[in-house]
C-alpha cells in the first residue's frame, strides 16, 4: 500500500522496548507508543525521541496542540500502516436551504456497488447530465465519459479549432465531441481535479473505498475532516507515507461526494481547515480549489449565502478560487 519505510523497525525489537508517555490535548490524555515505531517513519519524531532533547531523557512527550483523536489515528498508521474513518453525522435540524427534491430510495435493496444517484442521469442526451445539485464529478465525469463515441465528428473540427485538445491548456485528454458540446463548460471546469488522480493512486490501497452520502441530512464534516487533519499532522510530524494516504482518500472521498447545497457548509470547514495549517505551496490547496471549481458555475451554489460569504472574504482560499475561475 506504501513506499517501504526507511529503517522500519521488528515488532519484536520494538514491543520489547519501554514507550514512551504522550500527553495530547488540552485535557492531557495519555497515550503510549514505542519510540522505535515512531521514529522509523519521521524525521521530527527521531529528532524529538533519539536526539539529547528534554523528551529523549524524560522518555515523556507533550502536545497540548493536537487532538487525542487525530494522535490516536496516528499511533494506528505506525503500528498498522493504516488509520480508521470517522463517520458521518445525521443532521436532524431543519435545513436552511431548499434542496431539489429527491426520490426515496429503498436503500435495503441495493448494493453500495450498484447505487444508483439520487437524481437519475439518462444517457440519451448531453442535456439530461444534472447541471444542478446534488450530484458528484465522479458520477458526472462517467456520464461525459460514456458520451465521447457518440458524438465525435471528426470532419466537423480540425486541429485548429479553439476548442480542440491541441488547444486545450489542460492535461487531460478530451474528445473533440465534448468540447463542443453547449455543456463543455461543466466538464472542462472538472478537469483539472479529475486530472490529479493518475498522480495520487500510487499513493493509495487501490481496494479501498471511499464511503457514500445519499441524503442532505449526512454531513460528511467528520470524514473530512479526518483525513485533511491527519494530511496535516503527518505534514507537522514529516511523515510522507501518511501524507500521501490522508491526501489519497481525502481526493477519492470528494469525487465520490454528492454536493447537496445544505451541506456546503461541510466543504468549506474543509477548506478552512486546510488552508489554515498548510504553506502557500502545499498542493492539498490546489486540490480543494479544483474540487470547487467543479460546482462554480452552478447557479444554486452561486445563490448559497455561506458560499458567497466565503467567496467575499479576504483570505487565500477566496483568491485562490477567484484566479481558478478567470483561467
Amino acid at each position: 500500500m506504501h513506499s517501504a519505510r526507511i529503517n522500519t523497525p521488528k515488532p519484536g525489537k520494538s514491543f520489547h522496548s519501554k514507550p514512551y508517555i504522550f500527553f495530547v490535548g488540552k485535557e492531557r490524555e495519555q497515550f503510549y507508543a514505542h519510540k522505535t515505531m515512531l521514529t522509523a517513519s519521521s524525521v521530527v519524531f527521531r529528532a524529538l525521541l533519539d536526539g539529547p532533547m528534554k523528551e529523549s531523557c524524560d522518555g515523556i512527550v507533550h502536545l497540548p496542540e493536537v487532538e487525542p483523536e487525530d494522535f490516536n489515528q496516528l499511533l494506528k498508521f505506525f503500528y498498522r500502516d493504516g488509520y480508521d474513518e470517522a463517520e458521518p453525522e445525521v443532521i436532524l435540524a431543519e435545513p436552511s436551504h431548499q434542496s431539489a427534491p429527491v426520490p426515496v430510495i429503498d436503500l435495503t435493496r441495493i448494493e453500495d456497488d450498484d447505487y444508483v444517484p439520487e437524481t437519475p442521469i439518462e444517457l440519451s442526451c448531453p442535456h439530461d447530465i444534472p447541471k444542478c445539485l446534488p450530484y458528484s464529478v465522479s458520477e458526472v465525469s462517467k456520464q461525459w465519459e460514456k458520451r465521447k463515441p457518440d458524438h465525435v465528428n471528426s470532419e466537423q473540427y480540425g486541429s485548429q479549432h479553439p476548442h480542440s485538445p491541441q488547444h486545450t491548456q489542460c492535461q487531460y485528454s478530451c474528445s473533440r465531441s465534448i468540447l463542443d458540446c453547449e455543456h463543455n463548460s461543466q466538464y472542462l471546469r472538472m478537469l483539472p481535479f479529475l486530472s490529479l488522480a493518475t498522480g495520487l493512486e500510487k499513493c493509495g490501497d487501490k481496494h479501498w473505498k471511499p464511503q457514500k452520502n445519499r441524503h442532505s441530512y449526512e454531513s460528511f464534516r467528520p470524514v473530512f475532516l479526518r483525513h485533511a487533519r491527519l494530511y496535516i499532522l503527518a505534514d507537522i510530524y514529516d511523515v510522507q507515507e501518511l501524507r500521501e494516504l490522508a491526501q489519497y482518500r481525502l481526493y477519492r472521498t470528494l469525487a465520490e461526494y454528492s454536493v447537496y447545497i445544505d451541506r456546503v457548509s461541510d466543504l468549506l470547514a474543509l477548506s478552512h481547515e486546510l488552508y489554515a495549517n498548510t504553506a502557500m505551496d502545499d498542493p492539498i490547496r490546489r486540490m480543494i480549489v479544483y474540487y470547487f471549481l467543479c460546482f462554480s458555475h452552478c447557479p444554486d451554489l452561486r445563490n448559497c449565502a455561506e458560499y458567497d460569504k466565503a467567496l467575499r472574504s479576504n483570505n487565500d482560499f477566496a483568491a485562490d478560487l477567484a484566479i481558478a475561475m478567470m483561467l
